[in-house]
């Protein structure tokens, strides 16, 4: 998107996201932020899909316009379109040009937010210093607490484990078995 006119003119705002909901205003929360007395803190949303693109007039008292023609709710917009935010050659409006990908463009590769199952299959073993337990090993009991050498124990964890124990039964007046030290 580049302003041709108002207080940006010559900023460019580079959409990167195939989809995106951009608010266009005058309020600083807005991801195109532009200062002129012609535009509202929330003006116009434009709604980019793998369709196309779509710019709505959120009730801005001077108007949204796409090629001088009135937004009325909603319209389409292509790549090359001209969008106004207040009357178009008024003083004061601002005059986008719309520089958008191509409908059905491609979405970049999705970022896992997990591994697959093939690949936990052996993280277990691949934290450094923890011995890994496998399932045929919990037929073992781990160890039953882990300690530092004396000199870190002033920042060590140290954890213990064991059987479940009623509360009734807790020495109170001995240290903790989890807790730092």
């Amino acid at each position: 998107m580049n302003v041709l006119s108002g207080p940006l003119a010559g900023q460019r705002f580079v959409i990167e996201d195939a989809v995106d909901n951009i608010l266009i205003g005058s309020d600083p929360s807005c991801q195109i932020c532009l200062d002129s007395p012609a535009v509202s803190p929330i003006h116009a949303r434009l709604w980019i899909d793998l369709e196309g693109a779509k710019v709505f007039d959120t009730n801005s008292p001077s108007g949204v316009y796409v090629n001088d023609d009135r937004v009325v709710k909603e319209a389409p917009v292509r790549n090359g379109d001209i969008l106004w935010l207040g009357p178009p050659g008024e003083e004061g409006s601002v005059l986008i040009q719309c520089i958008l990908p191509p409908p059905g463009a491609a979405a970049p590769p999705p970022i896992p937010i997990a591994p697959t199952l093939a690949e936990t299959e052996d993280l277990s073993s691949t934290v450094v210093g923890v011995p890994a337990y496998r399932p045929d090993d919990l037929l073992e009991p781990p160890p039953r607490s882990a300690a530092a050498p004396a000199e870190d124990i002033d920042s060590t964890v140290v954890m213990s484990s064991g059987p479940l124990v009623d509360p009734s039964m807790l020495d109170l007046d001995s240290p903790p078995t989890v807790g730092y030290r």
